[in-house]
């Protein structure tokens, strides 16, 4: 029997989130599942959470593991703990820091932050990532998302803001940065902050 007008399913949904809980879904499409549809029938609605679910159950892992390793290096940060921090990046590193200037090692990289930890108005950096993908084969992967770093000034604080991007390898230990690039966006809490670094 040969159909003429084959039939067609239509759905829409409407997400009602705010933003930054819309990409933190696309970076875990797992999360997809929790949001309300709009309209669409029993049996769409069903598929299209099952489609969902596979495709986060494929990526999730990996995503998850890059994420850890990326709350290791901020609770490095907040402790001061150079070594645990160096266990975040490969011995290749190289940074291109808000200032402009290159780092093209993970042992200058560990030189500078020793620096800033042995300084007593330093507080902190801190990453927090707003969408991580994964290469094809799963070797690689980026990750955007925005950055602070934190100094005391006197009785009050200085903070710079600003967005990241990072490369990431997938070794034989788990997922390492092998790349990092930072733009400064803005700065409060000090006169230099005219000038951002």
């Amino acid at each position: 029997m040969e159909t003429k007008n084959p039939p067609v399913a239509i759905t829409e949904f409407l997400v009602r989130k705010p933003v930054a809980d819309v990409f933190d879904a696309f970076v875990h499409p797992g999360k997809i599942t929790k949001f309300w549809f709009d309209r669409c029938s029993h049996i769409v609605c069903l598929v299209t959470l099952l489609f969902a679910g596979t495709i986060a159950t494929a990526q999730d892992s990996e995503v998850d593991a890059i994420l850890a390793v990326r709350d290791l290096s901020n609770k490095a940060l907040a402790d001061h703990d150079i070594d645990r921090l160096k266990g975040t990046w490969l011995p290749t590193l190289h940074v291109t820091a808000s200032n402009g200037e290159v780092i093209s090692s993970g042992k200058e990289m560990a030189r500078l932050f020793s620096e800033s930890f042995s300084d007593p108005d330093f507080i902190t950096y801190m990453r927090t990532p707003v969408e991580v993908s994964l290469s094809p084969g799963k070797s690689y992967a980026s990750e955007r998302g925005h950055w602070i770093g934190r100094w005391r000034n006197g009785s009050g604080e200085k903070s710079v803001e600003g967005i990241y991007m990072a490369q990431w390898h997938k070794t034989e230990s788990g997922w390492r940065i092998r790349s990092e690039l930072f733009v400064a966006l803005s700065c409060i809490g000090s006169d230099d902050c005219q000038i951002l670094p």
